[in-house]
């Protein structure tokens, strides 16, 4: 789990520097992905193998990117193609557009890839339990079907904001008709997980690769 790729913004900004992976840093753990014969793959590629339609590749490993930030298009997409990695992004459709995220031109194209998978990161990264029920479903349904017109196929991945959830939220997901869905849970993502409540590791800015060679 990604979220930032920039350089550090310092200690006057624990929260973003925690968040914050260098672009040098980055490289580096791509790199190593690469020198030991990781397979990347999206995570609706993973649901697939879950559900036994397909064969489970050798040393898989899941790229994910919360939030849609535009660093990810200019500091780590580049990353990603020289090695023909595949990653999944997660996309707040309400701030598409805007100073620090990506566009619809550059979802589109990330999106024509074949490298990128987009998925829902609702419409405003509000904390879902805390809305009515309404309100919740909304950020979960709309998010989703604006992408697909932005896109124009299915969307299948989710990621709950900041990983907070209940099993409303879940519900809501499943009726929403997406496949997947990611938590902030630190674990590895085992056959037996539900679908919609996959954790994750959390790669935090100040660990550097090592952190990533702990977790694999």
């Amino acid at each position: 789990m990604y979220h930032y790729v920039r350089p550090d913004p310092g200690p006057g900004d624990p929260a973003g520097e925690d968040l914050s992976v260098t672009p040098e840093d980055f490289a580096a753990e791509m790199d190593y992905l690469a020198a030991q014969h990781y397979t990347t793959m999206t995570l609706g590629e993973l649901e697939v193998v879950r559900e036994r339609r397909a064969p489970l590749p050798a040393r898989p490993v899941v790229l994910t990117f919360d939030d849609g930030y535009r660093d990810f298009y200019t500091d780590a997409w580049p990353v990603l193609r020289r090695h023909h990695f595949k990653a999944t992004i997660f996309v707040i459709t309400g701030v598409v557009g805007s100073e620090r995220y990506l566009s619809w031109d550059m979802i589109r194209e990330l999106d024509g890839s074949g490298l990128i998978e987009v998925g829902s990161h609702t419409v405003d990264h509000p904390e879902l339990p805390a809305l009515s029920d309404a309100q919740a479903r909304a950020e979960i349904v709309d998010s989703k079907k604006t992408l697909e017109e932005h896109l124009g196929h299915p969307v299948v991945a989710f990621s709950y904001p900041a990983g907070h959830y209940t099993q409303r939220e879940v519900d809501d997901v499943r009726q929403a008709g997406y496949g997947c869905a990611v938590t902030t849970r630190g674990a590895f993502a085992r056959a037996g997980d539900p679908a919609l409540e996959l954790p994750r590791f959390r790669i935090h800015g100040t660990r550097g690769l090592p952190q990533l060679q702990a977790n694999l």
